[in-house]
C-alpha cells in the first residue's frame, strides 16, 4: 500500500533501496518477513518511521481487508477448487481500491447478519459448478464406461445389488456386513456406513431396499475407482460441511446413478419418453421398476443428461412424501437447475397445499 502511495513500480522501489526484486516481491506475497536492518532501509525508501511500517494497525482502506484475513470466511471459502492461489488473493485484497474495499466490508456485514456458514458457502459453490456445467460431467460418464468395460459389466438393465457386490468384495476386499449396524440404536439412522483398514467393512442397514444398497455399493465402487480419498465414510441424510466431502460425495453419487442407469440405455428411454403426444406418469414409474432405481436416481440422470442430448437445461423438481392412503404431504426436498429461487423459508408445519 505504502508502495503504490507513493506511485512506485517494484522495480523502482528496488532500484532506490538497493534491495533486490525478488526479495521485495517476496515480502509482498507473504512469503518472507524481512529482518530488522532491511525494514530499516524499506522504511527510510518510503519516507515512513520505522514503527509506521511494523504497526498492525491498518489505514481506513485496508482495515475491511484486515477484518475479511482475520475472519473464518477466507478457510471456508475453496478457493483452491477454483484455482485461486490464497497468496495471489491476499496480493489482490491488499492492492485493492476503496470501492473494492468498501465491497469487502458489505459483504462482511451481509455474512454477519445472515449467519453465513461453511455449509452455505460450500453449497452454493457446489451448486455453481454443476451449473456451469449443465450437470453433465463427461469425464464422469467416461470413467463409468471405463469402469464397465474392465468389470466385463455386459447385462441390460437392471444391474443388480449381487453383481456389484461380487466386484466391491473381489476387486477391492470388502467385507459387506447387513447385520450389524441394525443392533445399535445410535446408528439405526445411518444406511450404510464403511469401516476403513487393511480390508473395509461396509456396514448396511437391513432395513433399506436392494436399490438403495445397490446404490451405496455402487458409490463405494466409485470411490475407489476414481480413487478419491478425502471422502466421507457414512452414507446417511447428514448434512457434508467439509466441501472436498460434499465434493467427493457428489461425483461419487453422479457416478453411481450413471453406473446403474448407464447412458447407453436411459437416454433413448428419455427421448422416448419426451416424444410422447402427453403426459404419461406410468412412463417414469416403469423406468423406475427398469432400472431398480430410485424416484431421486431417475431425475437425477434426466438433469443429468437433457441438457447436453435434448436441450432442457433448466429444471425445477419438488419431493413430496405422504403415507400410503392419507392426504398429508409433506414437502422434503427440492432441486433446482439454472433457476434461481427468492429468498425464504419453511416454517414449522407449513407446506405446499395439495
Amino acid at each position: 500500500q505504502l508502495r503504490l502511495e507513493k506511485n512506485l513500480s517494484l522495480t523502482q522501489l528496488a532500484e532506490k533501496s538497493g534491495l533486490s526484486i525478488s526479495y521485495l516481491n517476496e515480502i509482498e506475497s507473504g512469503k518472507k518477513y524481512p529482518k530488522s536492518d532491511k525494514i530499516a532501509v524499506i522504511a527510510q525508501t518510503l519516507d515512513v518511521s520505522y514503527d509506521k511500517l511494523v504497526s498492525l494497525k491498518l489505514s481506513k482502506q485496508l482495515a475491511p481487508i484486515g477484518d475479511l484475513f482475520e475472519s473464518n470466511i477466507l478457510e471456508q471459502l475453496p478457493l483452491d477448487h477454483y484455482g485461486i492461489d490464497i497468496r495471489k488473493f491476499v496480493a489482490l485484497m491488499s492492492n485493492a481500491s476503496i470501492q473494492l474495499s468498501a465491497l469487502v466490508a458489505t459483504i462482511l456485514e451481509m455474512a454477519k447478519s445472515s449467519e453465513m456458514s461453511e455449509n452455505n458457502f460450500s453449497r452454493t459453490a457446489l451448486r455453481a459448478y454443476k451449473e456451469f456445467n449443465d450437470n453433465y460431467f463427461e469425464e464422469l460418464e467416461t470413467a463409468v464406461d471405463t469402469f464397465v468395460t474392465e468389470n466385463k459389466i455386459d447385462d441390460a438393465p437392471p444391474l443388480e445389488y449381487d453383481k456389484l457386490s461380487k466386484i466391491l468384495t473381489e476387486k477391492y476386499f470388502y467385507q459387506i456386513d447387513e447385520s450389524t449396524l441394525n443392533t445399535y440404536a445410535e446408528l439405526a439412522h445411518f444406511r450404510g456406513f464403511v469401516k476403513s483398514g487393511k480390508t473395509h467393512t461396509l456396514f448396511l442397514n437391513n432395513m433399506i431396499s436392494d436399490s438403495q444398497k445397490a446404490f451405496i455399493v455402487a458409490k463405494e465402487l466409485a470411490y475407489n475407482h476414481l480413487n478419491y480419498k478425502d471422502r466421507s465414510f457414512s452414507h446417511s441424510n447428514l448434512r457434508l460441511d467439509n466441501f472436498d466431502h460434499l465434493l467427493n460425495n457428489f461425483r461419487a453419487s453422479y457416478f453411481a446413478t450413471a453406473l446403474i442407469m448407464r447412458r447407453e440405455f436411459i437416454l433413448n428411454d428419455l427421448k422416448n419418453f419426451f416424444a410422447l403426444q402427453k403426459w404419461d406418469a406410468n412412463y417414469l414409474i416403469d423406468l423406475i421398476d427398469k432400472y431398480n432405481a430410485s424416484p431421486e436416481m431417475l431425475f437425477q440422470r434426466i438433469s443429468n443428461l437433457s441438457p447436453k442430448y435434448l436441450g432442457l437445461n433448466k429444471f425445477f423438481f419438488l419431493r413430496f412424501n405422504a403415507k400410503e392412503k392419507s392426504n398429508n404431504y409433506q414437502l422434503s426436498k427440492e432441486v433446482r437447475l439454472n433457476i434461481r429461487r427468492n429468498p425464504g423459508g419453511f416454517q414449522s408445519q407449513e407446506h405446499y397445499c395439495r
